[in-house]
């Protein structure tokens, strides 16, 4: 019997959404929108005559999250002390780190906020050639981008990811021109659209080989927890 509520438990801690459980909540508050709300929790949407139909596909509730980050109720990521802390504190244990850290700055900035820490001027970075727009902005750091081909899925009419092998033949140019000791961060992207759709990378077998290497490895990530998986 031990064993089974010590199972249904673990179960239930890694079902358990936090933050997005307090979404829930917050959107169903009576709010003003006072800040010029671009969707105003719905009404531009519903009462249009042209786009009324796409609040009925996705629903009120969608909707009703708009607000302003100053109303409060969502907890801060910079002082993190109810969903946030705990979300903060139960990432590293599902993802397999030691320490975790998150933004809300959306995906453009983020991806910003990363590659500008970690590059300098002259630094070269390896990226999916189908990567999301915002990795261009490596630029602002000085860097240069080294494009690498993901491989395609002819019967899917989409690509896939980048295999190993790419990239450690684009690491061995490098090393033959030269400029392997400028070769400072590899981006992945796994389970994004539009670059993999849903496609997967094998991350644990590119950490034994980024342990062996200078080069850091960022992986732009949408997380399923729920999903079914098959070689493809």
């Amino acid at each position: 019997m031990n064993c089974i509520l010590a199972f249904s438990m673990a179960l239930a801690t890694g079902n358990d959404t936090p933050y997005f459980d307090n979404l829930q909540k917050y959107a169903q508050r009576p709010m003003g929108t006072f800040h010029a709300l671009p969707i105003a929790r719905g009404k531009s949407i519903f009462k249009s005559n042209w786009i009324r139909d796409m609040g009925q596909f996705y629903g009120l509730n969608l909707f009703l999250a708009e607000s302003s980050a100053t109303t409060g109720g969502l907890d801060s990521c910079l002082s993190p002390l109810e969903t946030s802390r705990l979300r903060r504190k139960r990432l590293p244990v599902h993802s397999g780190r030691t320490t975790c850290s998150l933004s809300t700055n959306g995906t453009s900035t983020s991806n910003k906020m990363v590659e500008q820490a970690l590059l300098a001027p002259g630094d070269i970075m390896l990226v999916d050639r189908n990567c999301h727009k915002s990795h261009i902005t490596e630029v602002l750091a000085g860097a240069f981008p080294l494009y690498v081909e993901a491989y395609p899925l002819t019967q899917y009419s989409m690509y896939g990811a980048v295999p190993l092998r790419t990239i450690k033949k684009a690491l061995l140019d490098l090393k033959t021109e030269g400029k392997l000791d400028r070769a400072r961060l590899l981006v992945l992207t796994n389970q994004t659209t539009p670059s993999s759709k849903g496609i997967s990378v094998v991350l644990p077998a590119f950490r034994p080989w980024t342990r062996q290497t200078e080069v850091d490895m960022s992986v732009k990530v949408a997380v399923c927890k729920h999903q079914e998986a098959g070689p493809v």
